[in-house]
C-alpha cells in the first residue's frame, strides 16, 4: 500500500492505512479483509489462471470428499476387505488424478487456440468456431507456449475453406460523388462504362 504515499500525500495516505488498519482488525470483518494491491505490481491474477485454478480445487475437492467417505466404511471392513479396498482406492485415485490433468491440459491448450486464433480474420463467427473445432480436434503439439504445425494448418483450413476467411484482397469500390456514399461495380463492363471505355 505503500506506493499510495506518492497518490494522496502523507496526511492522506496516514488516514487511509488507519482506516482500513481499524476495519481489518475488527473481529466482525475477519471474513472481509481489504487489501489494497497495485495491479502494476502483477497483484491481478487473470481469468484464465483463476478457472483453471478453480478445476482444479473442484478435482481435489472432490477427491477429498472421496477419501473420506472411503475412510468411513473402513470400519465394518475385515482386514483382506480392507487390503483390497486401499488397492481399489489407489487405483482411483491414480485414474481420477490422471482425467484432472488431462482436463487441466486441455483447458490450457483451448486458451492457447483462442489466444492464437484471436489474430485471425474470419468472415462469420461459425467459420471461426469451425476453426477452432477442427483444430482442436487435431491436437497439434504445444511447445513452450507455441502451437507446432499451426501457420501450416492455417494455409491447409484456407485451401479447403477459402469462404472462411476475410479476402486479404478486397475489390476495390467506387465513389459515384454524391451522398449516397460508395457503389460497388459489379462485373467487368461497369467498369469499363465508369471509366469511359468500351
Amino acid at each position: 500500500m505503500e506506493f499510495l504515499k506518492e497518490v494522496l500525500g502523507e496526511d492522506l495516505y496516514s488516514q487511509v492505512s488507519e482506516k482500513i488498519t481499524t476495519y481489518n482488525s475488527d473481529e466482525k470483518n475477519k471474513e472481509n479483509q481489504i487489501k489494497i494491491g497495485n495491479l502494476a505490481s502483477g497483484n491481478y491474477v487473470g481469468k484464465e489462471k483463476f478457472d483453471a485454478k478453480e478445476t482444479e480445487i473442484t478435482g481435489l475437492k472432490e477427491q477429498l470428499e472421496d477419501a473420506n467417505n472411503e475412510i468411513q466404511s473402513y470400519k465394518d471392513m475385515d482386514i483382506e476387505s480392507i487390503k483390497q479396498s486401499v488397492s481399489d482406492w489407489e487405483n482411483k485415485y491414480n485414474t481420477d488424478t490422471q482425467e484432472l490433468q488431462n482436463k487441466l491440459a486441455k483447458k490450457d491448450y483451448e486458451y492457447k487456440v483462442k489466444e492464437k486464433v484471436s489474430g485471425l480474420k474470419f468472415t462469420s463467427e461459425s467459420a471461426k468456431k469451425s476453426f477452432i473445432a477442427d483444430l482442436m480436434a487435431k491436437e497439434l503439439k504445444l511447445e513452450n507456449d507455441n502451437i507446432l504445425g499451426f501457420d501450416d494448418f492455417v494455409k491447409e483450413f484456407k485451401e479447403t475453406d477459402p469462404n472462411a476467411f476475410e479476402s486479404e484482397n478486397p475489390l476495390p469500390q467506387f465513389s459515384n460523388g454524391s451522398n449516397s456514399g460508395q457503389v460497388n461495380l459489379g462485373d467487368d463492363s461497369d467498369i469499363r462504362k465508369a471509366m469511359g471505355l468500351k
